[in-house]
Order: C-alpha cells, then structure tokens, then sequence
C-alpha cells in the first residue's frame, strides 16, 4: 500500500503518510510506480522515491526516516500537530482594550474641545462686558443681565427697561467723569473654570439666581487682570468675571453688581426724575419767558383754580392776567436779560440736581395743599441751567411736586398765588405792583396771606439771580 501523494509505502494502519503527511483514504492501495511513473514532489526533492535514492535525497536521514514534525516512523500512524488554542477571555480581552483606548482618547479630545470652547465663550463675553463699560453702553450692560433678573428690577422699582439701561448709561457716565474720561481697558486671563455641576458653583451665583428668579444650567468663573485708565486716573484690579448659561444663553452676574451699586447711588430714580421733568420745564421756562399764562395755568392742579373761584371770586381769566402782570413787573426784570432776550425760546435745557424732599419736608407743604384740597405724594427741587439766544442761565431750582399720577411745577401753584394776593383786588384793579402801602403792593392783606408765609423759606432761592 502506498501514497497516492507521493508514492511512500503505508503501513496498513496509518492514517497519514510518514512522508508527505497526506491524509490515507481508507481502503487506498497503490500499485508500485513503474520508472515512467515515478513521482516527485518537495519531499523527494524531484527524485524518485527507492532506497537506493534515500543516501542522497535531502530530505531523508540515513536511516530512511524523512526530515519533519513526524513522531512516527512510517506505519507508525502519526498525526500532524494541532493548531494553538487561545482562551476565550483572552480573545474578548484583545478586542475589548483596543476600544477602550479609543473611547479614552476620543473623551480627553471632547473635554479638550469643550475647554478650548468654554474658554473662548468666556473670553468673548468678558471682551464683550469691558467694550460696553467703557463706551458708556447702559443698555448692552443691562441685555447681559438674566431676563428674569431685569424684568423684577423694573417692576421693584416702578421703572421701564429703557429707563434702566438710560440710569445706567449715566451711572457709567458719572464712572467715566471721575477718571477724567476717554477710559481704554485692557485684560489678561489668569484663571478659567467651568462646571454644569450646580453643587459646585459660586455661593455668589446661587445667591443671584435664588434672589432674582431665574435657573442656570452651566457655569463659569473668569479670573482676569484688568487695567483701566483715563484721563486722570487709572485703576488694576483683579476682577473674577461669573458666567451662567440660561435656556442656552450666557449671561453675565457682574452687570447683577454694577446695578446694584446704581440703585445705591439714587442714579435710576434721577433718570426717571429726568425724563418726567424735561418736557415739562422747557414748557415752563418758555412760558415764563413769554408771558404765557394760559400754558402756565395748566402746570397747576384744576382745583387750585377751582378753589380760588368758589371761595374767593377770583376767575381763571383773572388770575392769568394777574400772572401775566407779574411776570412783566417782576420774574422778567429781575432776570438780567434785555428785551430783546426775550423773544425767543429756551434751549439746550439742563437739569444738572435733582434733591427729593425728605417725608417730613413733604408733609409740612402738604399741610398748606390740605386747604386746597391737595395732596402731594412726592416732591423734589430741580436745578436747571439753559440758554435763550445770546443769554443764559445757570442755576435756576424749580420745585416739582406728584399729585396722584401727575406731576405738577409746584412754583407755578406759589407764583399763581402770589399773582393774585399782590395784583386781584375787584375794587382797585390797576393798583398792582405799584401801588403805596405796607406791602408796596395793591393791597395790604389777602386772602392767600397766610399760606405765602409758610411757602416763603422754600423758595426763598428759587429766582434767577443775575
């Protein structure tokens, strides 16, 4: 019996070849190959296979044993060696840590992507607060507030949000003027951290968000050096900027602090004051100038009029032509303006000071307002300058008083009283202002003689002085 492969004689029990290692078919014989027949292949080296060939057949020792991984001697049945096994932990082991390492490489990216994000917000948003502050932008300071944040100051405080970023535009106005003004800021950071971890953030972040109202779901802490100089001061401080992330937007709770410390300088109810007063005082002024009694009369309470009418005969008409009398004889000429001053209108009015009255001031006129049936709620002197053609004025208090949700120039209610103790007299119209008596006026007494002496000590300054 012999290979089918390569022609070696098998022992009848073996179930490979000894030679080739070919697997024997059960029942294979093999007819002795004849000299045309003989085989080669990698064993025999090309050459027949007999034993007068093993002697110089390299791949057969002398004994006749081939060369190779055979336990066996031909016949002796001998099988191949088995492939190595590897363990199944093993096996879950190599493909497990590749995956691991790429996860871990692939989450110190993403931390590193998001730190380098984070880090260029903060920087955007510091850049963004600092360019605002220094140009005096109220109403880009107050946009980085919380929402929720602006909307309970404005209603705390009775105020619109316009009326807010216009107090805090004049609050940093007031910073600009201390340091002499053109204020250029420039920073470096020195520290940056961020967390979406709320038990980790600032106590001044939390003390925030529970006071005005409103959630955050990231934060971060900006730590820079900053350096701010102006004309005549400059100042370097280490600042730590504080961002929170709101319903996807930042915000910035340094604008939380600068307007606290403008409602501690009085700065917003002066603007509002402001913005009440303007439009009220040009036509004031501009009345006075031009003998205008009709627009003076509605700067006073229609009662005022009322109650001079029902109790003491003196008509609307005729208090205005007292009023206009007075102002020819006595507002105008002691004002050191020549006649043709007067032609034209005020302008580029100013309110330069705004004093509320203390609650007690505010009683004690209200104890003269009580007889005419008024009562005012708030009270405060204004001091204002303006120009009118080649003249000016600069200083002149007109006092402005709220009666329910109007607010009226008191000095009018004063001067109209005055108008008419010193000039109605229905018996001896002409007399006015010239007439000889104690007074030096059209009568000795009057009707409003009591009420003008307890006006007389707050407004003893509030004529234009020449």
């Amino acid at each position: 019996m012999r290979c089918s492969e390569c022609g070696a004689e098998l022992d009848p029990n073996a179930k490979f070849c000894p030679s080739c290692g070919k697997k024997v078919v059960e029942n294979q014989t093999m007819a002795a190959p004849t000299s045309s027949q003989q085989s080669t292949d990698s064993h025999t080296g090309g050459m027949p296979y007999n034993s007068a060939n093993v002697g110089s057949n390299p791949n057969y020792n002398s004994g006749g044993t081939p060369y190779g991984n055979f336990s066996g001697m031909p016949g002796d049945g001998a099988i191949p060696p088995k492939k190595k096994k590897f363990p199944l932990w093993l096996k879950i082991l190599l493909i497990v840590i590749p995956i691991f390492v790429v996860l871990v490489i692939a989450v110190i990216v993403i931390i590193f992507l998001v730190a380098r994000a984070m880090t260029k917000e903060a920087a955007s948003l510091t850049d963004q607060y600092w360019k605002a502050f220094v140009s005096c932008d109220g109403k880009a300071i107050i946009e980085m507030m919380p929402e929720e944040a602006t909307a309970k100051i404005c209603a705390e405080n009775a105020v619109t949000e316009t009326q807010l970023c216009d107090a805090m535009t004049t609050y940093l106005e007031d910073v600009h003027a201390k340091m002499g003004g053109r204020l250029h800021c420039e920073w470096e950071m020195e520290s940056y951290r961020y967390t979406s971890d709320f038990n980790s953030v600032s106590s001044v972040a939390t003390t925030y968000a529970k006071e005005y109202g409103f959630d955050f779901q990231e934060y971060m802490e900006y730590w820079i050096d900053v350096e701010i100089s102006g004309l005549r001061a400059e100042r370097d401080n280490k600042v730590e900027m504080l961002f929170v992330k709101s319903d996807g937007t930042w915000y910035c709770l340094n604008v939380l602090d600068d307007v606290e410390q403008m409602l501690r300088s009085d700065q917003l109810q002066n603007t509002v004051y402001q913005q009440q007063f303007q439009e009220p005082l040009e036509s004031y002024i501009n009345a006075v100038l031009h003998k205008d009694a009709a627009v003076m009369q509605k700067m006073a309470p229609a009662s005022w009029f009322q109650y001079m009418q029902d109790n003491y005969g003196c008509s609307v008409p005729e208090a205005n032509e007292c009023m206009k009398q007075q102002l020819m004889d006595i507002y105008l000429y002691e004002m050191d303006f020549d006649e043709d001053d007067l032609s034209g209108d005020c302008s580029n009015l100013q309110i330069t000071d705004i004093v509320p009255y203390e609650e007690s001031e505010v009683n004690e006129i209200n104890d003269s307002l009580g007889d005419y049936g008024l009562e005012g709620e708030e009270m405060a002197d204004v001091t204002i300058s303006f120009d009118m053609n080649d003249a000016s004025c600069d200083s002149y208090i007109v006092t402005m008083t709220r009666i329910g949700d109007t607010w009226y120039v008191y000095d009018v209610m004063y001067q109209y009283s005055n108008a008419v103790y010193y000039y109605y007299d229905p018996y001896n119209y002409d007399d006015g202002y010239t007439s000889g008596n104690s007074h030096g006026y059209g009568h000795e007494s009057n009707i409003f003689t009591d009420y003008l002496e307890g006006l007389e000590e707050y407004h003893s300054g509030n004529y234009v002085q020449s």
